[in-house]
């Protein structure tokens, strides 16, 4: 094999060896809730690339199953809210989702029309989300998933150019049984038991 060869296949190996380069991510967080009882999810994108991106506006689309009904979207994210002082459903005042029930969808934008930098590395909040589950939904966990259709969801940049989605996360809604009286009682009798052995 001659040295060209050799050369060839080390920069072709060392290509491959290299990591992709980042992109935009939607994201659906994960939580545990009750049968019957209520709750929030929040919804993200994350900017994975290696430079700033400036987004002007987003819409998205999520669902679940019927034992999900989902309520209501607000700017109360635990990631900074995208438009945070700069919102054009928060100037108006309307609500951040245009619908509710078993599918939610919500949109906002720059209310300046600016756009908002999102830095590489960084996540911002597009919506905190609350919903409900029924009273009757079996236990197990609930995938969460944004609809994948660009006229449902999608970003744009401060000129209303296409922005590329490199991947949706889904999340989950783990249905689990609520503790019993007598579980929590159980736990309350034995934190006592412990706290005056060390006491003692």
């Amino acid at each position: 094999m001659n040295r060209l060869n050799l050369y060839a296949i080390a920069v072709a190996l060392a290509a491959s060896a290299m990591p992709a380069s980042g992109g935009v991510i939607l994201e659906i967080g994960s939580v545990f809730a009750g049968p019957g009882a209520t709750g929030t999810i929040e919804v993200d994108v994350l900017n994975t690339g290696s430079s700033s991106i400036v987004v002007g506006g987003f819409n998205f689309e999520i669902s679940g199953d019927s034992d999900i009904d989902f309520t209501g979207a607000g700017f109360s994210t635990s990631a900074p809210y995208i438009f945070a002082g700069d919102s054009f459903d928060q100037a108006l005042p309307v609500a951040l989702n245009l619908s509710t029930g078993p599918s939610l969808s919500a949109f906002d934008t720059s209310n300046s029309g600016n756009g908002d930098a999102l830095g590489a590395g960084q996540t911002a909040g597009l919506a905190l989300v609350t919903f409900t589950v029924s009273s009757t939904a079996a236990l197990g966990p609930v995938t969460i998933s944004f609809s994948t259709d660009p006229a449902d969801t999608n970003l744009s940049d401060q000129n209303d150019g296409d922005i590329p989605i490199s991947s949706f996360m889904s999340g989950t809604i783990d249905v689990t049984p609520e503790p019993s009286a007598a579980a929590m009682l159980l736990a309350a009798l034995i934190g006592l038991g412990a706290w005056r052995l060390v006491r003692g």
